[in-house]
């Protein structure tokens, strides 16, 4: 009970950090210009970057696959694809960062592939999406002055090697990851419960180590689906009057995805916009232009998420259809 109205009160203080945010903004912001920079900006456009935004999601989904097969779960893509969404829109509605993960796991130990093989397929299809993010890091070096960092101007090479490092860490990790023996852990373990959950969790983990093209690929996958949600609002720049490089966006963004995982405010609201109106005006843009591209973001986001609620009303969806399991085991 007492973790409970702890865990509202979090939610409440971060419900009043997003409203101050968005407040501060409010009075900051020349509206009257910030309309006319919304109005430069083609409908057309405007489709084209949200079918973008959504093509990286089914991306996701496609990542998602990916790392289910290699634990010898083989799902149909259209059920990825349901399963990204609506670990989507959760994510977006509801009052934590972790919520459509959560709800990603549930659905598919629903389906019989076991609680252990789903938490670790979708923890590591998070850690893949902030890995992707983290190679974009790089491209700070590259526009140095949107953090300050003048001296570092024309360093492009460094933020190469910077790029190439962090490809060749990621190779390390998979080629290279210590093969954990399951039943040393085991024999230092109490018989039970536990010791089953931890021969699962390394019996998992050791299955990875097995296929590291597999993981390469997700990771692919998952830089290809990042640059399609950076490209997305990249594009809607050059109608509202910025000239703005594609390195110099990917370098704001990844700052950007980074401050809106601070756990200050709900979902990120606020300081996404924040974070935006902070960094785009050091690359040239006016605040109503920054703030244009951050309420774009937001919508992209919250539109391709759509889809997952009539996914999450689907009575099919929520367990009408029943599979049979009983002959079907938990990967070993």
């Amino acid at each position: 009970m007492a973790n409970d109205r702890r865990r509202g009160l979090w939610t409440f203080l971060k419900i009043l950090a997003s409203m101050a945010l968005l407040f501060w903004l409010l009075a900051t912001i020349d509206w009257t210009q910030f309309a006319r920079t919304l109005r430069a900006i083609p409908s057309q456009l405007l489709a084209t970057g949200l079918l973008v935004a959504f093509l990286g999601q089914l991306l996701c989904a496609w990542r998602l696959q990916v790392l289910l097969h290699v634990q010898s779960v083989d799902v149909p893509y259209r059920f990825s694809i349901r399963l990204t969404l609506l670990g989507l829109f959760a994510g977006n509605f509801l009052p934590s960062t972790i919520g459509g993960d959560a709800l990603k796991i549930v659905l598919l130990a629903r389906q019989g592939h076991g609680t252990a093989v789903s938490t670790l397929s979708v923890a590591a299809d998070r850690i893949l999406g902030l890995a992707a993010f983290a190679l974009l890091l790089p491209t700070v070096l590259a526009a140095p002055h949107i953090v300050g960092l003048q001296l570092l101007e024309g360093s492009a090479q460094i933020a190469g090697l910077a790029a190439v490092t962090g490809l060749l860490a990621i190779a390390g990790l998979v080629f290279f990851l210590p093969k954990i023996s399951k039943s040393r852990i085991a024999a230092s373990m109490r018989t039970g419960r536990f010791a089953n959950v931890i021969s699962t969790v390394t019996s998992t983990l050791r299955r990875w180590t097995k296929r590291p093209g597999d993981l390469l690929f997700a990771m692919a996958l998952s830089l290809a689906a990042t640059l399609a949600g950076i490209v997305s609002v990249w594009i809607q720049a050059h109608p509202i009057g910025l000239s703005l490089s594609l390195i110099d966006f990917m370098a704001v963004y990844a700052l950007v995805y980074f401050a809106a995982l601070l756990p200050i405010s709900l979902n990120g609201v606020g300081v996404q916009e924040m974070a935006f109106v902070y960094l785009l005006p050091r690359v040239g843009a006016t605040p109503e232009q920054a703030m244009a591209l951050a309420l774009i973001a937001r919508f992209f986001l919250v539109a391709i998420s759509l889809p997952g609620a009539a996914f999450m009303l689907s009575p099919i969806w929520l367990g009408a259809r029943k599979r049979q399991i009983g002959d079907q085991r938990e990967p070993r």
